[in-house]
């Protein structure tokens, strides 16, 4: 099974205005839709989805949260016909289909990242996903605020979270992220808890990941009731 990091689908869109590609792919079946915005960066598909109407929008955003493992034979059929859209030169299509595996591709976490990125435009969306699947909408609001964004948040905000979070518990957490989301983190701390917290995490190696997972969900869990109370913004 492949990962994005390794390949990534449909990439050559990147460049392609969003009203264009809402434009140009506008008749096209409401799954291949779906799967084709999977594989983008959740910025630029929340500024398709507003392009769409309201039915649409809430078709393609379930199609998203419901789509699993993808043949890479599938999608680069799909890519073939997608140049010819936008006259893109095609290439070495002869050997093309040889590649039998799988990506991971959408999935609930993704169309959170779409709806966070979506403003106002969310909750209606979200509601309209509601009324048809409770369950769905739901586990997209679960993934709405997920530990990677607290990289976006002020420091002040990330100090007033940290505050009420227990040292083990940021260290765990951090265990798997990357060096600017820790420099992120420890820029919210006080000198003296910065030292403890850096002592502490170079003298653990090996850490769980239902450890890790456990930890982040403390943080988000923190961070979405001071979100809730309006102590701290995400914008």
């Amino acid at each position: 099974m492949k990962n994005l990091q390794e390949q990534k689908p449909f990439e050559f869109l990147k460049d392609v205005e969003p009203k264009i590609f809402a434009d140009t792919l506008k008749d096209v079946n409401i799954n291949v839709l779906s799967l084709i915005l999977s594989a983008m960066p959740p910025e630029y598909v929340s500024e398709v989805l507003i392009r769409f109407d309201d039915r649409i929008k809430v078709k393609i955003s379930i199609g998203i949260a419901n789509l699993k493992d993808v043949n890479n034979i599938v999608i680069q059929k799909i890519e073939v016909s997608l140049k010819k859209k936008f006259n893109f030169i095609i290439k070495d299509t002869d050997d093309k289909f040889e590649d039998n595996q799988d990506y991971q591709l959408g999935g609930v976490r993704h169309i959170a990242r779409v709806l966070n990125s979506m403003g106002s435009f969310a909750q209606e969306i979200l509601m309209n996903i509601n009324a048809l699947d409770p369950s769905l909408a739901y586990n997209i609001k679960e993934y709405m605020f997920i530990f990677e964004d607290l990289i976006d948040l002020e420091t002040n905000d990330l100090f007033k979270i940290f505050q009420n979070v227990k040292l083990d518990d940021i260290v765990y957490a951090l265990n798997d992220q990357s060096k600017e989301t820790i420099d992120k983190v420890t820029l919210a701390m006080t000198p003296r808890v910065k030292r403890r917290f850096i002592a502490k995490y170079e003298q653990t190696i090996k850490v769980k990941i239902k450890d890790i997972e456990s930890a982040q969900k403390k943080i988000v869990g923190v961070a979405k009731r001071l979100l809730a109370y309006g102590e701290i913004e995400r914008y």
